[in-house]
């Protein structure tokens, strides 16, 4: 879990501190400098042997790395499982405390040090919290996900990594049944989803299990995927026509086998449990029994901020009207300032002066601007381009300002606690100052995640057409950032 060493005010304190006379007896910047750097790099080659113990407990997000151990397995989703993945980090972070001197590190490696404390933070709450998370849903269900890993993610080079394919789909009704009995001891404690994530699971798991070898027809999603995939092995030289066709039974008798049957049970649960599903419900907070310790812990978790619902609520409101009065100044400033910020908008945009003209002659006009939109076109696809080559440098810069500005909360906090007598009640602002930072990176790097893709996917659905090689540039770039802050964070999904 090595973080990139980042520029610190540290560095220039030594520097000056070597330019003044030093106690008799006093450790020299050069020989603290040197302990920093001998301790750090003790504990950032610890990190990187803890960091490949905690990515095996996940096979998946191996294949999410790019890489090929543990190929043919897929993650053990029971509660024994996430307990034992919990007891290792505890124990991680018994080992850390034990073994390294937090004030003799510098500062990336004391910032290491706090994440991974976060981490376990995290995961206890997690665990205290699991009755409430929803087993599946219409937005990140296994039922969904599981497919769309194996043909996008399990990359088939060789027979070897086929058969791992026909492995993983064997394995289909163990982790499916396995988040099945997490529904329903969920359900047995009224904890639901809402009815449209219930219909949405049903149509979704339908959706997989339509078509050929389920059933006549053209082929399933993961039946299309298999065949292609044996196919290229042909192509490739790596197999032989007969030795494709008896992969090809295999896999088929893995879906029909290991997929079919554990997808109709995840279908009769959901529409088992339609009846009992809520249309509309409120939230988690009333809805669930002890959901409202559950929502003020998603609220933390998800803020960085101590804010209660309410809080957030009225910042939102304070914000639309915010931006209402400047949408309203700009509005009066084109002469527009009867009606809503709605209806002026709406005005504006059917101004005769911005649009053109319902004649052979404004019609003449839009002709003549085909080579204005044809340039914008090629600068949409090279601004892409541009973000694909900047969206890893934008999220090191953001990680270098985040571990200066924690480190230094973090030893702030440190002194702090030295300064104080022994008997005072110990002061928690800079801690939480620190642990609120720690959040932030959290949220704004999943938010700009979440903001390219959200604008890629407008840009198709209104009709753009960008280069396939410009998709792929951008989809790299943000697979590589999210790897990095991974690494960083040192959690093996997020």
């Amino acid at each position: 879990m090595r973080l990139p060493l980042a520029a610190s005010t540290l560095a220039i304190a030594l520097a000056l501190a070597a330019c003044s006379p030093q106690p008799e007896g006093a450790a020299t910047p050069a020989a603290a400098t040197q302990q920093a750097e001998d301790q750090s790099a003790r504990l950032n080659a610890w990190f990187d042997q803890q960091y490949e113990e905690f990515l095996q407990f996940s096979p998946t997000t191996l294949t999410f790395q790019g890489r090929k151990d543990r190929y043919d397995e897929l993650d053990d989703m029971s509660e024994a499982a996430m307990r034992e993945r919990l007891d290792w980090l505890a124990d991680s972070v018994a080992e850390m405390e034990s073994s390294f001197d937090y004030d003799s590190l510098d500062p990336d490696a004391q910032l290491s040090w706090e994440i991974w404390k976060r981490q376990l933070d995290s995961a206890q709450a997690q665990w205290e919290f699991r009755a409430h998370r929803y087993a599946f849903d219409q937005m990140n269900g296994m039922n969904s996900v599981l497919p769309m890993f194996m043909i996008n993610f399990h990359k088939v080079d060789n027979e070897q990594d086929y058969l791992a394919y026909v492995s993983r789909l064997e394995a289909f009704d163990t982790v499916l049944d396995q988040l099945l009995e997490y529904g329903r001891q969920s359900a047995e404690l009224g904890i639901r989803a809402p009815r449209f994530a219930y219909e949405g699971v049903i149509e979704q798991s339908r959706n997989i299990i339509t078509g050929a070898p389920f059933q006549d027809g053209s082929a399933s999603p993961l039946w299309a995927d298999l065949q292609a995939k044996a196919d290229a092995l042909v192509e490739a030289g790596e197999i032989s026509q007969e030795r494709a066709d008896e992969l090809k039974q295999q896999a088929r008798d893995a879906l029909t086998g290991h997929v079919l049957p554990v997808y109709e049970r995840i279908i009769a649960w959901a529409e088992s449990e339609l009846p009992h599903a809520l249309e509309n419900p409120a939230g988690v907070g009333t809805t669930h029994p002890g959901g409202s310790d559950y929502y003020a812990w998603q609220l933390r978790e998800n803020t960085t901020t101590d804010m209660t619902a309410d809080e957030i609520h009225q910042l939102g409101l304070d914000e639309v009207a915010r931006l209402r009065g400047e949408m309203d100044a700009l509005l009066a400033g084109q002469g527009l300032r009867e009606g809503s910020v709605a209806e002026r908008v709406a005005a504006l945009t059917r101004a005769p002066k911005h649009r053109y003209a319902d004649t052979d002659a404004g019609r003449a006009e839009l002709a003549g601007r085909e080579g204005d939109l044809a340039g914008i076109e090629a600068g949409l696809s090279d601004s892409v381009r541009l973000i694909a080559s900047e969206v890893r440098q934008s999220v090191q810069d953001a990680m270098k300002s985040l571990r200066a500005d924690l480190a230094a909360a973090a030893n702030d906090e440190r002194t702090a606690a030295k300064a104080r007598p022994s008997t005072a009640a110990p002061m928690s602002d800079e801690r939480i100052t620190s642990r609120e930072q720690l959040h932030r990176a959290d949220a704004a790097v999943n938010s700009f995640r979440a903001r390219v893709r959200t604008d890629l996917r407008t840009h198709v659905a209104r009709g753009g057409a960008l280069a396939e090689q410009v998709v792929t540039d951008l989809e790299n770039a943000l697979d590589a950032a999210a790897h990095a802050v991974t690494r960083a964070l040192g959690s093996p999904d997020r």
